[in-house]
């Protein structure tokens, strides 16, 4: 009898079959992540199900939350609130930053309540690259609508304006069929092309650029009253003036790549804050993951400097909203050594995530099989050997990551290897988990 080959008998061991053997386990399937990573589009019912699984980090973001949206003086004209995720790597600090996000938003709708959320995975080189993320998750049309709005407004207060840019195009070069502008009301105008289109009719080629131009002042001086920097207002006037392809300034906006914005990010953020606030939302607040990128060697000593000084004139100036870091120690160390001032506006509230111990690794496993399963304390297939040993130096040391990335593996084996009534133990353990070399 020929043997199978490697196609055939992977073809064979993936049929149906191998669903009964995972029933056999008690699950419906492999709960754990493949990767020990959190999921980004985790489903809200699973996200409420994986809530921290130490009481003083639940009782923290409960706080944070609580004092975030609801517990507000009237009278308060500084809502910024700052709350630090501090932990070593694979210790689930994106798991806490994806459980926050998802608290925060099932609150809309209650109470007068609608946040409006911003996860970042990465804070960038420098700030500009930072804002270029949170402008990105707002998307170009919701920003370029605030802008175009912010002029509209100003024509509403200065008729005469609308006025004046009407009698320039109305000053066309006489044709055989002349036009002048039509009669739109202001909230008509619904977009910068609808607006300038009007003014254009009967206008000869000349008669538009200065048209344009005319047009170009009225709205730069509109912007600067949001932005009172000319280079800011103008990249502004950019991004509401290009309805053609792919906008460039829009591309350099949200990658930080625009230029004279350094130290102008304050310009920008007021302008997002405002945009998201005009879509209903009552609050805005930015979760920024992996913030120890900063001060992790990739940038000059006068990098970090720059951006962390930028970062605190953000805060001192706009403060019209919340933010979650999530960082390492030694990473907010560094911070505290680099600017201080920065440090003390940003550690008011931190949650430290501690290294898993034989309790609370029993009930993080036990919270992913209850995904798989009707709700149980029972951590089968899995035996308190396996999770002491998957806890020992070599193999996980406590850190959440490395122990689901396991399970995952434990999981996918023993649906093949366990038969009747075995479990995951020690043995089973030492036979497919191969121990890190220090």
């Amino acid at each position: 009898m020929e043997q199978k080959s490697i196609i055939e008998q992977i073809l064979e061991e993936t049929k149906s079959h191998v669903t009964d053997s995972i029933k056999n386990l008690g699950l419906e399937f492999n709960p754990f992540p493949r990767s020990g990573i959190a999921d980004s589009n985790t489903p809200d019912e699973i996200m409420e199900s994986l809530s921290p699984i130490h009481q003083e980090t639940l009782s923290a973001i409960i706080g944070f939350v609580k004092d975030s949206l609801f517990n507000k003086n009237p009278k308060e004209i500084d809502p910024y609130l700052s709350l630090i995720i501090r932990g070593d790597y694979g210790t689930g600090k994106t798991q806490t930053l994806f459980y926050i996000r998802w608290l925060l938003k099932s609150f809309k709708g209650q109470n007068n309540v609608n946040p409006y959320v911003v996860y970042i995975d990465n804070p960038g080189t420098k700030l500009s690259e930072l804002i270029g993320s949170i402008i990105n998750e707002i998307g170009q049309e919701n920003f370029k609508r605030y802008l175009w709005d912010v002029f509209l407004s100003q024509l509403k207060k200065n008729e005469s304006l609308l006025e004046q840019l009407k009698s320039i195009a109305k000053k066309t070069t006489p044709s055989l069929f002349p036009q002048e502008t039509s009669n739109l009301t202001i909230s008509e105008y619904v977009s910068y092309k609808i607006f300038v289109d009007d003014l254009y009719k009967g206008s000869d080629a000349k008669k538009k650029r200065e048209i344009q131009d005319a047009l170009k002042v009225a709205i730069v001086k509109s912007f600067e009253e949001i932005a009172p920097n000319t280079s800011v207002a103008l990249y502004f006037y950019d991004l509401v003036a290009d309805n053609i392809g792919i906008n460039k300034t829009w591309d350099l906006l949200t990658t930080g790549a625009l230029k004279d914005i350094d130290k102008r990010e304050f310009y920008i953020l007021k302008a997002i804050v405002e945009t998201v606030k005009g879509l209903g939302y009552t609050d805005f607040i930015i979760l920024a993951d992996e913030f120890e990128e900063i001060t992790a060697g990739r940038l000059q000593k006068t990098e970090v400097d720059n951006y962390l000084r930028n970062l605190r004139t953000l805060i001192d100036k706009e403060k019209n909203w919340c933010a979650v870091f999530a960082m390492t120690g030694k990473a907010l160390a560094m911070i505290e050594q680099f600017s201080p001032p920065l440090a003390g506006r940003i550690k008011g509230r931190i949650i430290d995530l501690k290294p898993l111990n034989a309790e609370t690794a029993k009930i993080l496993i036990t919270n992913y099989l209850n995904l798989a399963r009707n709700n149980s304390d029972s951590i089968y297939p899995f035996e308190d050997s396996a999770i002491s040993t998957l806890l020992e130096v070599g193999y996980t040391e406590g850190s959440p990551r490395l122990l689901l990335k396991y399970c995952y593996l434990l999981i996918q084996r023993a649906k093949d290897e366990i038969q009747g009534d075995s479990v995951i133990n020690t043995e089973f353990v030492k036979r497919f988990v191969k121990p890190i070399d220090k």
